[in-house]
C-alpha cells in the first residue's frame, strides 16, 4: 500500500469515527467541532474493548481537525481552555500504569495455619508473631508500626505508647515486669499520628482479641530493655534496633511459603485488609469497620466481600 492510501485511510477512519459517535449518541451537527463533543468522543476511544492507544487516538484527532479545517472552520481547540489536552495527558498516564492485582489479605485463619511454623520461645520469632497479631488486630499501616530506616525517630512506636487495661479498669504499663493475662481486660495502642491524622492529634486502638494479648504479652516477657525506658522503642531488635518495615516484611514471606503460599501476592497491606475481612466474616457491622479502621471515606469496601445471601437473609429475619 502506498504511503498515500495509508494516510488517507487513516485520515478517513478518524473522521467517520468521530461523525459515527455523534451521530450514534445524537450529538449534530458533526460540524464545526465543539471541544465539549471532542473531548466525549476522545473518551470512549479510551474506555473500549480493548481501548485505543493514545497515538491511534491523537491520529484521529489530527484528521478530524483537517476536516474541520476543509469545511471552512476556525480550529475547534482555538481560545478552548485546555481541558482535551488534560483529557488526552490522563488517557496517557493510565496506559503507562501497570495493571496490578489486589493484594489479599491476611487473616485470622491464616496466621493460626502459620502458629506451628511459630517458636514462641525464640525471641525473634516472638516478636514477629506479636507485631503480626498487632498489626491485624488493629488494622494497621506498617508505618504505624515499623520505621523506613533504623533513624526514622519520627515514626517509631514506642514502648510507652502501649499499655492495659485490667477487668477492674486499673491501667498496667506494658513495661511492667509481671503481666497479669488472666485479668487484662484488652490493650490500648496510643498512635501520635496516621495517615488519617495530619494534624498529629492522636488516636488510641483498642486490641482485645486473646490472640492479641497472648502474643503480645509472651513477647513482652523476652523482650531485652534498654536503657531508655519509656522511650525505648516498642519493638526491637535487642532493645535497641527498632523493627523496619524490610526486616518484618521478609520474615512474613518466609511464613507465607511455609504454608504454601505465593508470597507475591500478599504486601505490608494485607494485614489492615486482613483484619476488616476477619471481622467483616464475624458479622461486624460496616458502621462499626469503618471506625475500627479510621477511615474517613468508604474505602474499606475494597477491602471487604459483597455480605452473602444467608448473612442477607439473617438480617432480614430480624425485622
Amino acid at each position: 500500500m502506498a504511503i498515500g492510501d495509508s494516510t488517507r485511510k487513516t485520515y478517513s477512519s478518524g473522521v467517520r469515527s468521530y461523525s459515527e459517535f455523534l451521530s450514534d449518541n445524537r450529538l449534530t451537527p458533526a460540524f464545526p467541532a465543539t471541544v465539549e463533543d471532542l473531548c466525549l468522543w476522545v473518551s470512549d476511544l479510551a474506555s473500549r474493548t480493548p481501548p485505543l492507544t493514545i497515538g491511534t487516538i491523537r491520529v484521529y484527532l489530527a484528521a478530524v481537525f483537517t476536516r474541520h479545517a476543509e469545511l471552512g472552520y476556525h480550529h475547534p481547540l482555538r481560545d478552548a481552555p485546555p481541558i482535551l489536552d488534560r483529557i488526552l495527558l490522563g488517557i496517557k498516564r493510565l496506559a503507562e500504569q501497570p495493571h496490578k492485582k489486589p493484594k489479599l489479605p491476611i487473616t485470622t485463619r491464616l496466621l493460626r495455619e502459620m502458629s506451628s511454623h511459630v517458636a514462641l520461645s525464640s525471641p525473634g520469632d516472638c516478636l514477629l508473631w506479636a507485631m503480626m497479631w498487632l498489626a491485624l488486630s488493629g488494622l494497621l499501616r506498617i508505618s504505624e508500626f515499623t520505621v523506613k530506616g533504623v533513624d526514622d525517630a519520627d515514626r517509631l512506636l514506642r514502648i510507652s505508647q502501649l499499655w492495659f487495661i485490667t477487668r477492674d479498669n486499673a491501667r498496667v504499663a506494658s513495661s511492667a515486669p509481671h503481666l497479669p493475662y488472666a485479668s487484662l481486660q484488652y490493650a490500648v495502642l496510643h498512635l501520635d499520628a496516621s495517615k488519617t491524622d495530619p494534624f498529629r492529634v492522636g488516636t488510641d486502638i483498642i486490641i482485645a482479641s486473646p490472640s492479641a494479648l497472648q502474643a503480645l504479652i509472651a513477647y513482652l516477657a523476652l523482650r531485652s530493655h534498654d536503657t531508655r525506658g519509656a522511650h525505648a522503642p516498642l519493638f526491637s531488635v535487642n532493645g535497641t534496633v527498632p523493627i523496619t518495615r524490610g526486616w518484618f516484611m521478609t520474615r512474613v514471606y518466609i511464613l507465607l511459603r511455609r504454608i504454601g503460599l505465593n508470597p507475591t501476592l500478599y504486601s505490608s497491606h494485607s494485614f489492615r485488609k486482613g483484619g476488616a475481612v476477619s471481622l467483616q466474616e464475624r458479622g461486624v457491622p460496616d458502621s462499626v469497620l469503618r471506625k475500627v479502621g479510621r477511615w474517613k471515606s468508604d474505602a474499606f469496601h475494597s477491602y471487604v466481600r459483597d455480605a452473602s445471601l444467608e448473612t442477607l437473609v439473617a438480617a432480614s429475619q430480624l425485622l
